[in-house]
């Protein structure tokens, strides 16, 4: 779930607009009636509000009110035009949506109560009303002015900054995902109802999800100058590139974690933890990074986990133009400063119209405590700053990339100076700046060598059967939905990754088809071809109208997967099919406007409350923690560490904890489908 708004109202605009205006990418969600057994039904619904929004989604006025979101599940547009929305069930026409508003299948509107009274197609649209957080009504009224078609009634009591509507409950497990066995064929003839349930496909070759191949040579997705995984410690004082150009780093004062600290937590992998001076050096002597000033276009990537000593003066990375961090600065980043502002400075320091980014994260998780992912870019004279596959700040600067002859991690020079504070992992380099869609799959898993390869998502090899002789591949994947274990599941989801695109069928009837023309044959071909960096990134499409075809026991997905060419030297073919129920009445602490709701809770865990409280004692004391919640477990750390059920001491409420000299406590609570509490501490 997104847990950071758009910081600024450009880039909310345009999305909004992008909402409003073009067909979507369906990323849906269910919300109130699930989906009715006619699958022509195209009701748009209320599908989540916020009544106390404070500093977050921001109106075209700089201000934050309440906001409504109306999701349209498809299958195909509606005009709301004519519509109404109302908090009061008695007055069911209380606001009208402008004359046409069409809503693309699968698109979100986000619409302000804010009282302001604007219904202008095109803009940002406000009701004439507020939402009353101590509870009322939200209704969607059709042009009659009557009929309601989605609605809310008496909410309970609202939390500030916590928005309430429809959770999606997914299954852990996946009804199928790469690895599952499947059939898969590259037809030299038509072949008729292949795309059936009943059609027998037992002399078809047995395949493994993903089904593809990747004869591409692009290993850099842009040039890949440098790639550093800090997994090999065999040589304490050397950092080895991973990308195999050979540009290892000097490492001193910093150290390699212990095996299973890097960011997957697996055997295997490390991270490199700088405790404030330490450093590691690369040479730049030899102008192995000079294509980034001759094409003042770069990506820097990498995953940090700070320490509980941020925020502090410190770099996350710095490069100069002379030796050992002499000369002018060239390059760096603050993650963040000691006022909790990441700066990101290209070019020199610190002129925000030359050479400096920054924005505020007042979010300590984002920067402390727990793996996060970050990527620095610069295009020409445009600079962003991405966060966990998400961009969260964009700026202009128009100062050129200088090259530079020092690059230093953890530290502005050798000596250590102004350093970090915490791990690092996966830092890596590229001439060019990557996409969206790339620095989203590294923020997701992908390895830096492999941002734009399909490689890690084969699972069978079809380049033999394919290359150069059909731009077409079948697949067919049986998989079970379970028998006597309660209601079918009213919640589909296919996430699908593809190169370059296909059309599914599920049980015979298509569901979604993607970059593919009208009329399909046996060697048809896709209408566009596709990055691999967008393949990499799974297209999350809502099937939930098509739920009510599952049937207990065996279904069939069948897909047509479609190259641009038969010639293409990479193609993908990777569903994933998950299936879920629908829960009414859920908070969702981290709100999600115009995105597909998550799960959310049912409610809130009780604060815990410690007795005695902090203060000075003259002999050790016993703490007592205790939460109102009934079953809840009470995590608590001295240490100063954030509390979470993998870290601290742990108990069923009330927890004792006995304290022998000064400490930090840190106390939090947890419960099945609630949100844990804040963390509470006490010295």
């Amino acid at each position: 779930m997104k847990e950071h708004t758009h910081p600024d109202m450009k880039s909310f605009f345009m999305t909004a607009s992008r909402w409003l205006l073009f067909p979507l990418t369906p990323v849906l969600s269910a919300f109130g009636a699930p989906p009715d057994a006619a699958l022509s039904d195209a009701r748009p619904v209320i599908t989540e509000f916020l009544t106390e929004n404070k500093g977050g989604l921001r109106d075209e006025d700089g201000g934050s009110p309440d906001w409504i979101e109306i999701h349209n599940p498809g299958p195909e547009a509606v005009n709301l035009g004519g519509w109404h929305l109302s908090d009061t069930p008695a007055n069911p026409a209380k606001w009208r949506f402008p004359a046409s508003l069409p809503l693309e299948a699968g698109a979100r509107l986000v619409v302000f109560a804010s009282s302001k009274d604007r219904a202008v197609a095109g803009q940002p649209l406000h009701t004439n009303f507020k939402l009353d957080p101590d509870g009322e009504s939200v209704l969607l009224v059709k042009p009659d002015g009557v009929t309601v078609a989605s609605q809310v009634l008496q909410y309970p009591p609202q939390r500030e900054n916590v928005s309430f509507g429809t959770g999606r409950d997914f299954a852990v497990s996946p009804l199928l995902a790469q690895g599952t066995t499947a059939r898969a064929l590259v037809p030299g003839a038509p072949v008729p109802d292949w795309m059936t349930i009943s059609y027998d496909d037992a002399s078809w070759p047995t395949a493994t999800l993903g089904a593809g191949f990747d004869n591409s040579m692009d290993a850099g997705g842009g040039g890949l100058l440098g790639w550093w995984n800090f997994d090999d410690a065999t040589v304490p004082g050397r950092a080895l590139d991973a990308s195999l150009q050979g540009r290892d780093g000097k490492v001193t004062r910093a150290v390699f974690s212990a095996d299973a600290q890097g960011r997957t937590g697996k055997a295997g992998d490390r991270s490199m933890v700088f405790n404030g001076n330490g450093v590691v050096e690369f040479d730049a002597r030899g102008g192995v990074f000079d294509a980034m000033a001759a094409e003042d276009s770069f990506t820097v990537a990498l995953w940090v986990y700070g320490a509980a000593t941020q925020p502090r003066d410190g770099y996350l990375f710095y490069a100069s133009t002379g030796l050992n961090g002499t000369g002018d600065r060239a390059l760096d980043a603050h993650l963040p400063w000691s006022d909790s502002v990441i700066y990101f400075d290209t070019a020199g320091c610190c002129d925000p119209a030359l050479t400096r980014i920054s924005i505020g994260e007042p979010d300590a998780s984002k920067w402390r405590g727990r793996w996060n992912h970050y990527a620095f870019l610069k295009n020409g004279d445009t600079k962003q700053i991405w966060q966990n596959g998400l961009l969260l700040h964009e700026g202009t600067n128009t100062g050129a990339q200088t090259v530079f002859r020092s690059l230093f991690l953890g530290a502005s020079g050798s000596a250590g100076g102004t350093g970090y504070a915490g791990r690092v992992d996966d830092f890596a380099i590229w001439k060019g700046a990557l996409g969206g869609r790339e620095i989203a799959a590294l923020a997701t898993g992908a390895a830096p060598p492999d941002v734009r390869r399909l490689t890690p998502l084969i699972g069978t090899d079809l380049g033999a059967a394919m290359r150069g002789i059909n731009a077409t591949a079948y697949v067919r994947v049986p998989f079970t939905v379970a028998e006597g274990e309660g209601p079918l599941p009213d919640l589909l989801t296919l996430n699908m990754r593809y190169d370059d695109g296909f059309v599914a069928w599920l049980n015979g009837v298509e569901v979604a088809r993607r970059n593919a023309p009208a009329s399909l044959t046996h060697d048809s071909a896709a209408l566009e071809e596709r990055s691999g960096g967008e393949a990499l990134m799974a297209e999350e499409i809502d099937l939930s109208r098509f739920a009510p075809i599952l049937r207990a026991g065996t279904n069939v997905l069948a897909l047509q997967g479609l190259n641009r060419t038969a010639a293409d030297s990479d193609f993908l073919l990777l569903p994933e099919l998950l299936a879920g129920r629908s829960r009414a009445n859920r908070f969702f602490p981290s709100p999600t406007p115009g995105q597909a709701n998550g799960a959310g809770v049912t409610g809130f865990v009780d604060d815990v409350k410690f007795f005695p409280q902090r203060g000075f004692y003259d002999a050790p004391v016993t703490v007592t923690l205790s939460c109102g919640t009934p079953g809840a477990t009470v995590v608590c750390t001295a240490d100063g560490s954030v509390p979470t059920l993998t870290n601290g001491t742990s108990g069923t409420s009330p927890l004792t904890v006995t304290v022998n000299g000064t400490a930090t406590l840190r106390a939090t609570a947890f419960q099945d489908t609630l949100a844990p509490t804040d963390v509470d501490t006490h010295t």
